[in-house]
């Protein structure tokens, strides 16, 4: 299996994961909890090589939330 979860961006959009956030192209979701998604992720340094990383992501349902919102720019 590869790392690109099935395959194509259908894929993704079909299970409701995002094929890139900002400069980060999605590998993989890795888990879902209560308010987040954590997803794999692949980015570019500076100098052109490849890192992988990994991003948390509040559910949309959650983002409009203040206290949400608060506990993230404490």
């Amino acid at each position: 299996m590869s790392d690109s979860a099935s395959g194509d961006a259908m894929d993704f959009e079909s299970a409701g994961i995002p094929v890139q956030i900002g400069p980060y192209r999605v590998v993989r979701r890795l888990s879902t909890g209560t308010t987040s998604d954590v997803y794999l992720a692949e980015g570019t340094d500076p100098r052109g090589a490849k890192k992988r990383g990994v991003l948390k992501v509040m559910l949309p349902e959650y983002r409009r939330v203040p206290t949400f919102q608060a506990t993230l720019e404490a």
